[in-house]
């Protein structure tokens, strides 16, 4: 990614080369309008990462064995149809779960939600 930012930065000077043809007018506008692209383009596809993504990737990748257990077991127990009385509400933690099936700590916070919820009923 920083080899194309890097390419990038140069597309705005090209347009320098061309004062002997198109007049320097033409080429400062050129180089102006180039400039915002490039600043555009760089805003729109770098993405910063925090430092709370970094550290959750490299927990859930240390966690992996154990988030697959946990994953599997929530999905067992919240099975739409093995919870026909809250069938609309399995739909939901079934779409979250699998929305946040790699994150290791809201698979943690839906593990809570989801014994709350669906406590066995005696």
């Amino acid at each position: 990614m920083k080899r194309i930012h890097k390419a990038w930065n140069f597309l705005p000077l090209l347009s320098l080369i061309l004062i002997p043809f198109i007049g320097i007018y033409y080429a400062v506008t050129l180089f102006i309008i180039l400039w915002l692209v490039v600043f555009f383009i760089k805003k729109k596809f770098s993405k910063k990462i925090e430092s709370l993504d970094i550290n959750n990737i490299v927990t859930g990748i240390n966690k992996k064995d154990e988030m697959e257990k946990l994953y599997k077991t929530l999905i067992k127990k919240i099975h739409p149809d093995k919870n026909l009385s809250k069938k609309i509400l399995a739909d939901e933690y079934t779409a979250k779960l699998n929305q946040h099936r790699y994150n290791h700590d809201e698979l943690n916070k839906l593990a809570n939600e989801i014994d709350q919820v669906f406590k066995p009923s005696i």
